[in-house]
C-alpha cells in the first residue's frame, strides 16, 4: 500500500486530541465491523472540506469499497481519482478516523486500498456475530486427528478475536487449553479459509466422567495471524456473512 499521508498532518487533522493510532494488524478488524454492521460513515474530502456520508459495500484482502450517500439529498460528491477522504464513525462503544485515497471512481461509489492510518478514542468493546449462512470449523493439531464442528459466533475484538465452535470428540482425542493447531473455516459455497488458532476455551456438554466415551464440546479459538496479509484474507472470506448477535 502506498502512504497515504504524513503521520502528523493526519493526527492534526483529527477533532480532538484525545486519540490513539490503531495497530496496523487490527485495521482489518475495523473495517470488517464497519462492513458488516453497515453503518453509515461520515466522509470529508480534503482538499474543500465537502461533507457526505459513505457505506462500505465491498471488502476484500486489499480493497474497500465505498458508496456515497449524497448530503444533501439529491446533490454530488464530485470524487475524482486520487483524493484523500477522511472518515468518521461516531458509536456508542467508539469513535474511529481513517483516511483513503480514490484509486477508482464508479458513478457513486469509489475503491480505495485498506487506510495505512487509523485512529480511536475510546475503549472498543468487543462484539460477537453470528453466521448469515452455516459454516464450519476443522480444528487439527500436529498428529492428531480432525476435529470438524459448526460455527456458533464469531468475535471480532483483539485481531480480529475468534471463533467458537460445537463439535463431537471423544476423551481419547480431546485437546487441551492451548493446543496450537490448524484452523479451516468453510462455507457453504466451497470457499475454505485455513490459518492458525490456540485453543482457549473447552466446555463439555454431556458427562465423559461418568461412562460417556463421545461427548459434544465447545471450543474456543483464538485467531493467530504471521503477518498483516492473514488477517485480510479472513476479512474477505467473511465478508457479508456475518450478523450481529
Amino acid at each position: 500500500m502506498s502512504e497515504i499521508v504524513a503521520k502528523s498532518d493526519a493526527a492534526s487533522s483529527l477533532p480532538e486530541a484525545d486519540w490513539t493510532e490503531v495497530a496496523v494488524a487490527q485495521v482489518p478488524e475495523y473495517l470488517l465491523d464497519l462492513r458488516t454492521s453497515a453503518r453509515g460513515i461520515s466522509a470529508m474530502r480534503k482538499h474543500d472540506g465537502r461533507r457526505f456520508s459513505v457505506r462500505m459495500t465491498r471488502l476484500t484482502h486489499d480493497l474497500v469499497e465505498m458508496a456515497v450517500q449524497p448530503v444533501p439529498p439529491g446533490g454530488h460528491a464530485y470524487l475524482s481519482r486520487d483524493e484523500t477522504i477522511w472518515c468518521f464513525v461516531y458509536t456508542r462503544e467508539y469513535a474511529l478516523a481513517f483516511v483513503l485515497r480514490i484509486e477508482d471512481v464508479q458513478g457513486d461509489s469509489f475503491q480505495s486500498a485498506y487506510p495505512t492510518g487509523m485512529w480511536i478514542r475510546k475503549e472498543r468493546r468487543h462484539k460477537r456475530f453470528i453466521p448469515r449462512v452455516p459454516m464450519q470449523c476443522t480444528w487439527q493439531r500436529p498428529g492428531t486427528s480432525e476435529i470438524t464442528g459448526d460455527v456458533m459466533d464469531i468475535g471480532l475484538g483483539g485481531f480480529l478475536g475468534g471463533v467458537n465452535v460445537v463439535a463431537h470428540s471423544d476423551l481419547a482425542s480431546a485437546p487441551q487449553e492451548g493446543d496450537r493447531g490448524s484452523v479451516s473455516l468453510s462455507r457453504e459455497d466451497g470457499v475454505v479459509w485455513t490459518g492458525e488458532g490456540v485453543l482457549r476455551r473447552i466446555s463439555w456438554v454431556g458427562d465423559p466422567d461418568n461412562g460417556e466415551l463421545a461427548a459434544f464440546i465447545l471450543l474456543g479459538f483464538a485467531f493467530v495471524f504471521p503477518d498483516e496479509r492473514g488477517a485480510r484474507q479472513l476479512t474477505e472470506f467473511l465478508d457479508g456473512l456475518l450478523e450481529p448477535m
